[in-house]
């Protein structure tokens, strides 16, 4: 069983919408470990209700089946990643897997994608993940 951080574009993706992302959730809660943190659900609920306009109600529900569904790792000490990385929020979030000592983080964004890797943890895209997993069968 492999422990696998998500990224908030990543999560957003698995909820909202149906395709590779949502594939991608439902394999690693069946056969994985999905990791989290909060800095991670406060960007999914903000996200949720300014861009995507999801309605309270409905944005606890996805919030608690998040929680239901994965691992929170708490918040380092040091909750800033030591890397280049332009947005604080990122920093936040990469810190918080570093914490968790996860191999993989699952990301969209291309600023990460192009670190590849931040000391033992792997950078990938969710396609990335998902060949991963075909090879640790």
């Amino acid at each position: 069983m492999t422990r696998v951080f998500l990224d908030t574009n990543v999560v957003l993706s698995a909820l909202l919408g149906h395709g590779l992302c949502n594939d991608l959730f439902d394999r690693l809660v069946e056969r994985h470990t999905v990791v989290l943190s909060e800095a991670v659900l406060a960007e999914c609920e903000r996200l949720l209700e300014a861009k995507f306009r999801v309605p309270p109600a409905r944005r606890h529900l996805f919030l608690d089946a998040l929680r239901a569904e994965a691992e929170i790792a708490p918040i380092p000490q040091a909750a800033s990643f030591p890397g280049a990385v332009p947005d604080p929020d990122d920093r936040v979030i990469l810190a918080a897997a570093l914490a968790a000592r996860v191999p993989y983080f699952v990301t969209g964004d291309k600023a990460l994608l192009a670190l590849e890797a931040a000391g033992p943890m792997r950078i990938v895209s969710p396609r990335r993940m998902w060949d991963v997993l075909d090879r640790l069968g």
